[in-house]
Protein backbone atom coordinates (compact mmCIF):
# COMPACT_ATOMS: atom_id res chain seq x y z
CA UNK A 1 0.00 0.00 0.00
CA UNK A 2 2.93 1.88 1.15
CA UNK A 3 4.03 1.68 -2.76
CA UNK A 4 0.71 2.47 -3.94
CA UNK A 5 0.74 5.95 -2.02
CA UNK A 6 4.24 6.76 -2.82
CA UNK A 7 3.62 6.12 -6.63
CA UNK A 8 1.03 7.86 -6.73
CA UNK A 9 2.99 11.04 -5.39
CA UNK A 10 5.31 10.56 -8.29
CA UNK A 11 2.76 10.25 -10.84
CA UNK A 12 1.46 14.13 -9.61
CA UNK A 13 5.01 14.99 -10.22
CA UNK A 14 5.57 13.20 -13.72
CA UNK A 15 2.52 15.08 -15.02
CA UNK A 16 3.59 18.62 -13.46
CA UNK A 17 6.47 18.05 -15.87
CA UNK A 18 4.94 16.88 -18.31
CA UNK A 19 1.98 19.47 -18.56
CA UNK A 20 4.53 22.22 -18.32
CA UNK A 21 4.35 23.02 -14.67
CA UNK A 22 0.34 23.27 -14.72
CA UNK A 23 -0.89 19.89 -13.33
CA UNK A 24 -4.76 20.84 -15.02
CA UNK A 25 -3.75 22.31 -17.90
CA UNK A 26 -3.26 19.62 -20.57
CA UNK A 27 -3.27 16.61 -18.12
CA UNK A 28 -5.42 14.76 -16.02
CA UNK A 29 -5.66 11.80 -13.93
CA UNK A 30 -8.15 9.20 -13.76
CA UNK A 31 -8.47 6.52 -11.07
CA UNK A 32 -12.10 5.11 -10.12
CA UNK A 33 -11.15 5.22 -6.87
CA UNK A 34 -12.32 8.14 -4.76
CA UNK A 35 -9.59 8.13 -2.27
CA UNK A 36 -6.93 8.76 -5.03
CA UNK A 37 -8.62 12.35 -5.72
CA UNK A 38 -8.06 11.76 -9.21
CA UNK A 39 -9.63 14.28 -11.81
CA UNK A 40 -12.12 11.63 -13.48
CA UNK A 41 -13.15 8.20 -12.52
CA UNK A 42 -13.50 6.89 -15.87
CA UNK A 43 -12.82 7.93 -19.40
CA UNK A 44 -16.53 8.24 -20.00
CA UNK A 45 -16.27 11.34 -17.42
CA UNK A 46 -13.56 12.75 -18.91
CA UNK A 47 -15.24 12.78 -22.35
CA UNK A 48 -18.65 14.42 -20.95
CA UNK A 49 -15.73 17.31 -18.95
CA UNK A 50 -16.00 20.72 -20.84
CA UNK A 51 -12.85 20.98 -19.39
CA UNK A 52 -11.02 17.84 -21.49
CA UNK A 53 -9.83 18.99 -24.87
CA UNK A 54 -8.59 18.02 -28.07
CA UNK A 55 -4.86 17.02 -27.23
CA UNK A 56 -4.71 16.75 -23.95
CA UNK A 57 -3.57 13.42 -22.20
CA UNK A 58 -5.25 11.37 -19.65
CA UNK A 59 -3.01 9.55 -17.32
CA UNK A 60 -4.66 6.45 -15.77
CA UNK A 61 -3.27 5.64 -12.33
CA UNK A 62 -1.33 2.25 -11.50
CA UNK A 63 -3.88 0.05 -10.04
CA UNK A 64 -6.86 1.72 -11.61
CA UNK A 65 -9.82 -0.82 -13.13
CA UNK A 66 -12.64 0.59 -14.90
CA UNK A 67 -14.69 -1.88 -15.48
CA UNK A 68 -17.83 -0.41 -17.58
CA UNK A 69 -18.13 0.35 -21.16
CA UNK A 70 -15.40 3.05 -22.24
CA UNK A 71 -15.67 5.62 -25.05
CA UNK A 72 -12.97 7.80 -26.45
CA UNK A 73 -14.48 10.85 -28.36
CA UNK A 74 -12.16 13.28 -28.47
CA UNK A 75 -8.63 13.15 -29.45
CA UNK A 76 -6.73 12.39 -26.61
CA UNK A 77 -3.36 10.59 -25.52
CA UNK A 78 -4.04 7.38 -22.50
CA UNK A 79 -1.72 6.31 -20.80
CA UNK A 80 -1.15 3.81 -18.35
CA UNK A 81 1.51 1.99 -15.96
CA UNK A 82 2.41 -0.81 -18.31
CA UNK A 83 1.72 -5.03 -17.92
CA UNK A 84 3.14 -8.00 -16.32
CA UNK A 85 4.32 -5.86 -13.53
CA UNK A 86 6.48 -7.37 -10.90
CA UNK A 87 5.08 -8.42 -7.73
CA UNK A 88 5.32 -6.02 -4.55
CA UNK A 89 6.12 -3.01 -7.60
CA UNK A 90 2.28 -1.04 -8.04
CA UNK A 91 -0.37 -2.43 -10.68
CA UNK A 92 -1.66 -2.18 -14.31
CA UNK A 93 -4.10 0.32 -15.38
CA UNK A 94 -6.77 -2.06 -16.49
CA UNK A 95 -10.46 -1.54 -18.94
CA UNK A 96 -12.14 -4.77 -18.57
CA UNK A 97 -15.18 -3.60 -20.12
CA UNK A 98 -15.47 -3.10 -23.86
CA UNK A 99 -13.15 -0.33 -25.40
CA UNK A 100 -14.63 2.08 -27.75
CA UNK A 101 -11.98 4.75 -29.77
CA UNK A 102 -13.74 6.82 -31.87
CA UNK A 103 -11.63 10.19 -32.11
CA UNK A 104 -8.68 10.24 -34.81
CA UNK A 105 -5.63 10.59 -33.97
CA UNK A 106 -5.86 9.00 -30.68
CA UNK A 107 -2.89 7.45 -29.07
CA UNK A 108 -3.17 4.62 -26.46
CA UNK A 109 0.13 3.77 -24.72
CA UNK A 110 0.76 1.03 -21.72
CA UNK A 111 -2.97 0.01 -20.80
CA UNK A 112 -4.22 -3.79 -20.40
CA UNK A 113 -7.52 -4.27 -22.06
CA UNK A 114 -8.62 -7.05 -21.21
CA UNK A 115 -12.21 -7.25 -23.82
CA UNK A 116 -12.50 -5.92 -26.91
CA UNK A 117 -10.55 -2.63 -28.17
CA UNK A 118 -12.84 -1.12 -31.12
CA UNK A 119 -11.07 1.23 -33.51
CA UNK A 120 -14.06 3.09 -35.06
CA UNK A 121 -11.74 5.91 -36.12
CA UNK A 122 -9.28 7.05 -38.63
CA UNK A 123 -4.98 7.34 -37.54
CA UNK A 124 -5.63 5.43 -34.66
CA UNK A 125 -2.36 4.23 -32.47
CA UNK A 126 -2.28 1.53 -30.03
CA UNK A 127 1.63 1.39 -28.51
CA UNK A 128 2.95 -0.74 -25.65
CA UNK A 129 -0.34 -2.02 -24.23
CA UNK A 130 -1.52 -5.45 -23.41
CA UNK A 131 -4.71 -6.05 -25.22
CA UNK A 132 -7.31 -8.92 -26.17
CA UNK A 133 -9.32 -8.91 -29.55
CA UNK A 134 -8.82 -5.56 -31.78
CA UNK A 135 -11.10 -4.79 -34.19
CA UNK A 136 -10.35 -2.38 -37.23
CA UNK A 137 -13.33 -0.59 -38.12
CA UNK A 138 -16.95 -1.79 -38.84
CA UNK A 139 -19.96 -1.16 -41.96
CA UNK A 140 -20.42 1.84 -40.42
CA UNK A 141 -17.08 3.02 -38.78
CA UNK A 142 -13.85 4.04 -40.79
CA UNK A 143 -10.85 2.86 -39.07
CA UNK A 144 -8.06 3.56 -42.18
CA UNK A 145 -4.47 3.88 -41.19
CA UNK A 146 -4.54 2.67 -37.49
CA UNK A 147 -1.10 1.47 -36.26
CA UNK A 148 -0.63 -1.27 -33.50
CA UNK A 149 2.89 -1.79 -31.98
CA UNK A 150 4.27 -3.33 -29.45
CA UNK A 151 1.72 -4.77 -27.66
CA UNK A 152 1.46 -7.95 -26.54
CA UNK A 153 -1.70 -9.16 -27.69
CA UNK A 154 -3.49 -12.53 -26.99
CA UNK A 155 -6.45 -13.05 -29.71
CA UNK A 156 -7.18 -11.91 -33.31
CA UNK A 157 -6.47 -8.42 -35.08
CA UNK A 158 -9.81 -8.66 -36.71
CA UNK A 159 -10.56 -6.20 -39.87
CA UNK A 160 -13.91 -5.52 -41.91
CA UNK A 161 -12.88 -8.02 -45.02
CA UNK A 162 -10.00 -7.95 -47.97
CA UNK A 163 -11.73 -5.09 -50.38
CA UNK A 164 -13.37 -2.58 -47.69
CA UNK A 165 -11.14 0.18 -47.34
CA UNK A 166 -13.03 1.23 -44.21
CA UNK A 167 -10.33 -0.79 -42.01
CA UNK A 168 -7.71 -0.11 -44.86
CA UNK A 169 -3.72 0.61 -44.39
CA UNK A 170 -3.02 -0.97 -40.78
CA UNK A 171 0.31 -1.07 -39.72
CA UNK A 172 1.00 -3.85 -37.64
CA UNK A 173 4.84 -3.73 -36.01
CA UNK A 174 6.59 -5.53 -33.26
CA UNK A 175 4.47 -7.13 -31.83
CA UNK A 176 3.38 -10.29 -29.60
CA UNK A 177 0.39 -11.94 -30.89
CA UNK A 178 -0.93 -15.35 -29.78
CA UNK A 179 -3.88 -16.24 -30.82
CA UNK A 180 -6.17 -19.47 -30.38
CA UNK A 181 -9.14 -18.37 -32.55
CA UNK A 182 -9.82 -20.15 -35.56
CA UNK A 183 -9.73 -16.70 -37.86
CA UNK A 184 -5.76 -16.84 -37.39
CA UNK A 185 -4.04 -13.96 -36.14
CA UNK A 186 -4.55 -11.53 -38.31
CA UNK A 187 -7.69 -11.48 -40.12
CA UNK A 188 -9.85 -9.57 -42.94
CA UNK A 189 -7.67 -6.92 -44.04
CA UNK A 190 -7.20 -4.74 -46.74
CA UNK A 191 -3.35 -3.31 -47.74
CA UNK A 192 -1.83 -4.02 -44.00
CA UNK A 193 1.80 -3.51 -43.34
CA UNK A 194 3.02 -6.68 -41.33
CA UNK A 195 6.28 -5.65 -39.84
CA UNK A 196 8.54 -7.21 -36.93
CA UNK A 197 5.98 -9.13 -35.00
CA UNK A 198 5.97 -12.43 -33.39
CA UNK A 199 2.67 -14.20 -34.46
CA UNK A 200 1.50 -17.79 -32.76
CA UNK A 201 -1.81 -19.60 -33.83
CA UNK A 202 -2.74 -22.04 -31.64
CA UNK A 203 -6.30 -23.20 -32.69
CA UNK A 204 -4.45 -25.30 -36.06
CA UNK A 205 -5.44 -22.38 -38.24
CA UNK A 206 -3.74 -20.15 -40.54
CA UNK A 207 -1.77 -17.44 -38.92
CA UNK A 208 -2.75 -15.09 -41.62
CA UNK A 209 -6.12 -15.33 -43.06
CA UNK A 210 -8.53 -13.14 -45.97
CA UNK A 211 -5.85 -10.35 -46.46
CA UNK A 212 -5.31 -8.51 -50.10
CA UNK A 213 -2.40 -6.41 -51.02
CA UNK A 214 -0.38 -6.85 -47.87
CA UNK A 215 2.94 -6.69 -46.71
CA UNK A 216 4.17 -9.57 -44.86
CA UNK A 217 7.93 -8.93 -43.68
CA UNK A 218 10.26 -9.91 -41.33
CA UNK A 219 7.87 -11.70 -38.78
CA UNK A 220 8.55 -14.89 -36.37
CA UNK A 221 5.58 -17.44 -37.19
CA UNK A 222 4.41 -20.26 -35.18
CA UNK A 223 1.87 -22.49 -36.31
CA UNK A 224 0.95 -25.57 -34.19
CA UNK A 225 -0.41 -26.85 -36.99
CA UNK A 226 2.73 -26.44 -39.07
CA UNK A 227 1.24 -27.26 -42.50
CA UNK A 228 -0.66 -23.58 -43.42
CA UNK A 229 0.53 -20.11 -42.71
CA UNK A 230 -1.16 -18.26 -44.95
CA UNK A 231 -4.71 -18.82 -46.48
CA UNK A 232 -7.35 -17.58 -48.66
CA UNK A 233 -5.24 -14.23 -49.32
CA UNK A 234 -4.37 -12.11 -52.46
CA UNK A 235 -1.66 -9.85 -53.87
CA UNK A 236 0.88 -10.20 -51.22
CA UNK A 237 4.48 -9.46 -50.85
CA UNK A 238 5.24 -12.21 -48.13
CA UNK A 239 9.48 -12.36 -47.74
CA UNK A 240 12.33 -12.71 -44.73
CA UNK A 241 10.18 -14.13 -42.38
CA UNK A 242 11.21 -17.04 -40.22
CA UNK A 243 7.80 -20.09 -40.79
CA UNK A 244 7.76 -22.73 -38.50
CA UNK A 245 5.73 -24.48 -41.28
CA UNK A 246 5.97 -27.34 -43.49
CA UNK A 247 4.32 -25.22 -46.71
CA UNK A 248 7.01 -24.36 -49.41
CA UNK A 249 5.35 -21.05 -49.42
CA UNK A 250 6.91 -17.92 -51.03
CA UNK A 251 10.83 -17.72 -52.03
CA UNK A 252 12.89 -15.35 -49.60
CA UNK A 253 11.14 -16.94 -46.48
CA UNK A 254 13.07 -19.54 -44.05
CA UNK A 255 10.68 -22.61 -43.94
CA UNK A 256 11.87 -24.83 -40.53
CA UNK A 257 9.02 -27.16 -40.45
CA UNK A 258 8.78 -27.25 -36.79
CA UNK A 259 6.78 -25.73 -34.34
CA UNK A 260 9.71 -25.99 -31.67
CA UNK A 261 9.98 -22.66 -30.26
CA UNK A 262 13.22 -23.13 -28.63
CA UNK A 263 14.49 -23.56 -32.20
CA UNK A 264 14.21 -19.61 -32.56
CA UNK A 265 13.81 -18.00 -28.52
CA UNK A 266 15.74 -18.17 -25.61
CA UNK A 267 12.61 -19.25 -23.63
CA UNK A 268 14.21 -17.34 -20.32
CA UNK A 269 11.96 -15.28 -17.88
CA UNK A 270 8.07 -15.40 -18.46
CA UNK A 271 5.31 -13.85 -20.36
CA UNK A 272 6.91 -11.69 -23.08
CA UNK A 273 10.48 -12.22 -22.31
CA UNK A 274 10.43 -15.28 -23.37
CA UNK A 275 10.32 -14.56 -26.37
CA UNK A 276 14.04 -12.83 -26.76
CA UNK A 277 15.89 -14.31 -29.52
CA UNK A 278 18.80 -16.51 -28.57
CA UNK A 279 22.30 -16.06 -29.74
CA UNK A 280 22.15 -18.82 -32.51
CA UNK A 281 18.72 -18.31 -33.43
CA UNK A 282 17.91 -18.48 -37.54
CA UNK A 283 16.05 -15.09 -36.95
CA UNK A 284 19.38 -13.45 -36.57
CA UNK A 285 20.53 -11.31 -39.24
CA UNK A 286 17.55 -12.47 -41.57
CA UNK A 287 15.25 -9.26 -42.05
CA UNK A 288 15.68 -7.60 -45.14
CA UNK A 289 17.74 -4.87 -43.82
CA UNK A 290 20.08 -7.63 -42.33
CA UNK A 291 18.85 -7.06 -38.68
CA UNK A 292 16.93 -9.66 -37.02
CA UNK A 293 13.11 -11.01 -37.47
CA UNK A 294 10.80 -10.83 -34.65
CA UNK A 295 9.54 -7.79 -32.31
CA UNK A 296 12.53 -6.79 -30.53
CA UNK A 297 14.44 -5.27 -33.83
CA UNK A 298 12.93 -2.97 -36.40
CA UNK A 299 12.00 0.72 -36.73
CA UNK A 300 10.32 0.11 -32.89
CA UNK A 301 11.77 -2.39 -31.08
CA UNK A 302 9.35 -4.27 -28.41
CA UNK A 303 9.25 -3.10 -24.86
CA UNK A 304 9.30 -5.73 -22.19
CA UNK A 305 6.18 -5.05 -19.85
CA UNK A 306 4.75 -2.25 -22.17
CA UNK A 307 6.70 0.22 -19.87
CA UNK A 308 5.82 4.03 -21.30
CA UNK A 309 8.10 6.39 -22.63
CA UNK A 310 9.20 8.98 -20.25
CA UNK A 311 6.88 7.48 -17.04
CA UNK A 312 8.45 6.62 -13.43
CA UNK A 313 8.18 3.36 -11.96
CA UNK A 314 8.97 1.37 -8.90
CA UNK A 315 12.27 -0.59 -9.44
CA UNK A 316 12.75 -2.39 -5.57
CA UNK A 317 11.72 -1.01 -1.97
CA UNK A 318 13.19 -2.04 1.49
CA UNK A 319 12.72 -1.27 5.06
CA UNK A 320 14.96 -1.44 7.42
CA UNK A 321 14.45 -2.10 11.32
CA UNK A 322 12.46 0.40 14.04
CA UNK A 323 15.32 2.47 15.47
CA UNK A 324 15.30 3.30 18.82
CA UNK A 325 13.34 6.57 18.77
CA UNK A 326 10.21 5.07 16.52
CA UNK A 327 11.51 6.09 13.18
CA UNK A 328 11.88 3.78 10.75
CA UNK A 329 14.56 4.18 7.18
CA UNK A 330 13.25 2.57 3.99
CA UNK A 331 14.11 3.15 0.89
CA UNK A 332 12.29 3.00 -2.95
CA UNK A 333 14.10 2.78 -6.20
CA UNK A 334 12.10 4.65 -9.45
CA UNK A 335 13.14 4.26 -12.79
CA UNK A 336 12.40 6.52 -15.21
CA UNK A 337 11.18 4.21 -18.88
CA UNK A 338 13.94 6.08 -21.60
CA UNK A 339 13.13 4.00 -24.65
Amino acid sequence: MANQHMLSSIFIVALLFLAGGHADATSWRINNNANRKAHFTDINAAMSSSEVQAGDTLYLDPGCSLTSTQTVSKRVTIIGAGYFLPAGTHGASVISGVLYLRAAKTKMVGVTITNSTNIQADQITIERCKTARINVGNSSYSAQHATIRQCYITSVIYGVGTSDIKGAYCTIENNIVISSQSTGCIYQLYSPEIRNNYLKETAKYAIFNSLSDAIIVNNIEVNTNTANYIFTSTSYNINHNNVQSSDSGAEGNLFLNSNDESLIFALEGSNDQLYQLKDDSPAKGFAEDGGDCGPFDGSFPYVVSGYPLGMPRFVSNSAGTRATDGTVSFSNQVSIQEK
